[in-house]
């Protein structure tokens, strides 16, 4: 299916109106909240108290360890995060609506030392019209025109680490972003950071916060780089993210992203990048994940579903 943008925002809203991703947006938290206040108290579920977060305490390994039950696993089991996004151009304070992503992330991260995990990861996405949910194999673009192929993302098996504060900078090279073994990108300089931070309790619930940042500098001043910059929110169960028995809890994640072009989008030289906005969780086996995010890995990486610890076990690139 080809998909072409539609300039206007508004249609792209509405196209989402009943898809959970679209509560992430401003429009759709505003109608919800609106429909919250106008359903008639008579048979009426409760909503609850109004939200109050509270800091909390934690800090140093401690806070690391309830980030990690939340993101992945503390003692080197295979878990699965999961994501639902909607992918808007911005082109000069303008926005065109291109795709709704379906990501999930095998992760499998043990303590290395009292403050550093470290572990292997691999992420699959593909990519769907907003309006009706099918996979695109194409994507007109904005202000270019130009008609690019859509490809199913793979990327890793790679190694991870999962620090409270981390600033590094390290050769890159992405081994692999399709099944085939295609890499799109240059060979350069990753700079990176990790911000753990902002933990609070909202009644029955932990939450929170992550920043990572990503610069690419290519090594061949000829070709682009590329930048990754997200903000998401976790939240679990206070009480089992709190048990020292628990090494993985059930988790919900609400992202915000922006990334430079990707180069199958034949965007080069055109000001602006990607933003995106979704939601997602965690889950801690692959029958658990949302139907419509099982059924693309399923269809096209059905290795991740007979033998995932076969697929992490893979060397991992950097």
């Amino acid at each position: 299916m080809t998909t072409q943008f539609v300039p206007a925002r508004r249609r792209a809203l509405h196209a989402l109106t009943g898809m959970p991703v679209a509560a992430a947006t401003a429009a759709g938290a505003a109608s919800f909240a609106a429909a919250a206040l106008a359903a008639p108290a008579s048979g009426a579920r409760a909503v609850g108290p109004p939200s109050n977060p509270q800091p909390v305490g934690l800090a140093g390994p401690a806070l690391l360890d309830a980030f990690m039950k939340l993101r992945a696993a503390t003692d080197g089991r295979i878990v699965i995060g999961w994501m639902d996004a909607v992918t808007y151009a911005f082109i000069e304070g303008e926005t065109f609506p291109l795709y709704r992503l379906f990501a999930a992330t095998w992760y499998r991260f043990k303590r290395a030392t009292p403050d550093r995990f470290e572990g292997v990861q691999l992420e699959v996405a593909t990519y769907h019209d907003i309006g009706t949910g099918e996979l695109l194999q194409t994507l007109k673009m904005p202000r270019t025109g130009q008609l690019a192929e859509v490809p199913p993302y793979r990327s890793g098996p790679s190694a991870g680490v999962v620090e409270l504060r981390r600033e590094e900078e390290r050769p890159f090279a992405v081994q692999r972003e399709t099944r085939q073994g295609e890499s799109f990108f240059s060979k350069g300089l990753s700079k990176s950071r990790e911000y753990i931070s902002q933990a609070e309790r909202d009644g029955a619930h932990f939450i929170v916060r992550e920043d990572l940042d990503t610069r690419v500098i290519p090594g061949d001043p000829s070709q682009p780089g590329f930048f990754y910059r997200e903000w998401s929110t976790r939240r679990g169960p206070w009480d089992a993210v709190m048990d020292a028995r628990a090494a993985s809890v059930d988790s919900e994640v609400f992202y915000t992203g922006m990334a430079a072009w990707r180069p199958w989008m034949k965007m080069t030289g055109v000001p602006g990048h990607t933003v995106q906005n979704g939601i997602g969780g965690k889950v801690d086996r692959f029958d658990r994940l949302p139907g419509r995010v099982a059924a693309q890995v399923r269809r096209l990486h059905p290795d991740l579903v007979a033998d995932p610890a076969k697929v992490l076990s893979a060397p991992a690139g950097g």
